[in-house]
């Protein structure tokens, strides 16, 4: 990683943020195609051929142009990298690093913070599947057109932007990131608690409305999920094995996500938001359970070096640490400098 601890929650937070961006501009241009009439193309078929040209084209520029780290773009001088490699000495979680270290894999696998990590991307990712896939149906559901569900994304993605930079600001201000994960999955589990108590009616429509709207707070618990596994995983083959892990349970949580959503419970789909609240719980207990794990990780680290105590989130007090093998590719249990924080 090339940016601090601290920086890290602001930069996947500012890059996630674009999912909410493109349900604002997704939203626009799906209304202005529902709009053309006589077209031999549906109108899905349109937006996925306009939006997938447009991916192929910025993909190529991206490859062309961007370099794969600070240390080969050509607009940096040899001091300049010293420098930005220095910077995040204090990270302990190593630069690149292009061997793959067998042990270190091994060290991931048995690992029960990378674990954890990988089941609240699973649990994050479950519901969002279900609700991305359905969403439209849901709100078809309240007694909203078509049309009008096309201009409500506009404002789904502007809330799921305020979720994503309001949840990395504070994770920057405070470092306190599970706590905030933790915090964020309420207003998801309180918004499924309405869809489930709550009837359909023309006078209750807008409540579900705002309801679906508290739900969106899955994007800052994975921005979050993310930061943690970026702070609390070094050593580069152990990160590569944890970030691989974490994708691939995003990806099985997002394709088992719709498969709860039966044909037989539609169109309000009370079996699959009664499962949404199984999940969240579970993602909450894995929260706590992290939490905790990475505290104990701190007090068997200072007690082994005979160090004071740190501050409730994980950053050291008294401590002085020199992080004199920073860039040694240690693994965060091999280096005795590591620090947690959670």
């Amino acid at each position: 990683m090339w940016y601090t601890r601290e920086e890290q929650a602001l930069v996947i937070g500012a890059f996630y943020s674009m999912n909410g961006f493109q349900q604002c501009v997704g939203g626009l241009i799906a209304y202005g195609i529902a709009q053309l009439d006589h077209l031999k193309l549906k109108n899905w078929q349109i937006l996925f051929t306009l939006l997938g040209s447009l991916t192929f084209v910025w993909g190529i520029f991206v490859l062309w142009w961007l370099p794969d780290s600070p240390i080969r773009a050509k607009c940096f001088s040899e001091e300049d990298r010293i420098l930005m490699a220095e910077r995040v000495r204090k990270n302990d979680t190593g630069i690149q690093n292009r061997e793959f270290k067998m042990y270190q894999a091994i060290e991931a696998l048995t690992d029960p913070t990378v674990w954890a990590v990988v089941l609240i991307s699973f649990t994050n990712a479950l519901p969002t599947g279900g609700l991305g896939a359905f969403s439209n149906i849901i709100l078809n559901a309240f007694g909203f057109t078509q049309l009008q569900t096309y201009l409500l994304a506009i404002a789904q993605g502007a809330i799921i932007m305020v979720f994503l930079f309001s949840a990395a600001y504070l994770s920057s201000r405070y470092n306190q990131k599970l706590l905030l994960a933790f915090i964020y999955t309420l207003p998801n589990i309180a918004g499924t608690i309405v869809f489930l108590c709550v009837q359909t009616s023309p006078r209750t429509k807008v409540g579900l409305l705002m309801a679906f709207y508290c739900m969106q707070g899955f994007g800052a618990v994975a921005v979050l999920n993310l930061a943690i596994m970026s702070n609390n995983i070094a050593g580069r083959s152990k990160q590569v094995i944890a970030s691989s892990l974490v994708f691939i349970s995003w990806a099985v949580g997002n394709a088992i996500g719709p498969q709860v959503f039966r044909d037989n419970d539609k169109p309000r789909y009370i079996k699959a938001f009664v499962a949404h609240i199984v999940v969240y719980g579970v993602q909450l207990a894995t929260i706590v359970f992290l939490r905790v794990r990475l505290m104990r990780r701190n007090v068997l680290k200072r007690r082994a070096q005979s160090l004071p105590a740190t501050r409730g989130n994980g950053e050291e007090t008294g401590e002085n640490l020199a992080h004199k093998q920073a860039f040694d590719d240690l693994t965060d249990r091999e280096n005795p400098d590591f620090r947690y924080l959670y």
